[in-house]
């Protein structure tokens, strides 16, 4: 089924649609698809679960360059141990993204993730269609530069508690010139990888590094100094 996603004239800049308007995307296509369902986005599953993203990978094909009608086609596309992995391929007439998710159900009373067999939720028919190659984290220690330091406030926090997934890209995008921005234009694929929760009154730094040919942004929670999020952008 396809679905027309909404965007806000405020997600565009001077380049096109902003650096966090690409994961926004993908996220209202989400919404529009499970929103019917018993399981949809930022719905608390039997008041207890809820659907947390670990990593996304967004390559852009034909990037949005103005605001005007997208649609989007998505589908549930697998399972690996507790990761529950999605497709989306986002397009009109100019623009085409594609990409994929890995999310896991956490229980909202422990934080820990859900392993049961059973699942507390009807199963999604599952497609077996790959549109990307996608991992669940990103490892690699490399130099970093620090560019910014923050706080988490009200309006950074979703109705499960902790720092939205949208926001991460955000901080990124609130860090860096007006130059680097349109350097950044010239990149195709959005990696992203939430590491660790993040909750209100959390101090942050963003640094800024480079990996052979890729850029890597990490967000680092300074409250108990684990890395919260990392952002690798590069050309494939």
């Amino acid at each position: 089924m396809k679905y027309s996603i909404y965007l806000n004239i405020n997600d565009f800049d001077k380049h096109g649609l902003k650096l966090y308007g690409y994961p926004k995307l993908y996220s209202n296509l989400a919404f529009e698809h499970l929103k019917e369902t018993d399981q949809g986005v930022g719905v608390l599953i039997q008041d207890r679960y809820a659907w947390v993203l670990i990593s996304m990978k967004l390559k852009i094909n034909k990037p949005l360059l103005v605001h005007e009608d997208i649609f989007g086609t998505t589908w549930y596309s697998g399972q690996r141990g507790p990761y529950y992995r999605r497709e989306v391929d986002i397009f009109n007439d100019n623009a085409q993204i594609q990409g994929a998710s890995y999310s896991i159900l956490m229980d909202i009373k422990d934080r820990s993730v859900y392993r049961s067999k059973e699942l507390p939720f009807n199963r999604l028919t599952e497609k077996i269609t790959h549109l990307v190659e996608l991992n669940t984290n990103f490892k690699n220690d490399l130099e970093v530069e620090d560019i910014f330091s923050g706080k988490v406030l009200n309006s950074d926090i979703d109705i499960l508690g902790h720092v939205n997934h949208l926001k991460y890209v955000e901080y990124i995008y609130n860090s860096i010139t007006q130059e680097e921005i349109e350097k950044l234009k010239n990149y195709n694929t959005l990696e992203l990888y939430f590491q660790k929760e993040m909750v209100l009154g959390d101090e942050y730094k963003v640094s800024k590094g480079y990996l052979d040919e890729k850029v890597v942004f990490i967000i680092t929670n300074k409250t108990n100094n684990k890395r919260a999020f990392t952002l690798v952008l590069s050309n494939e």
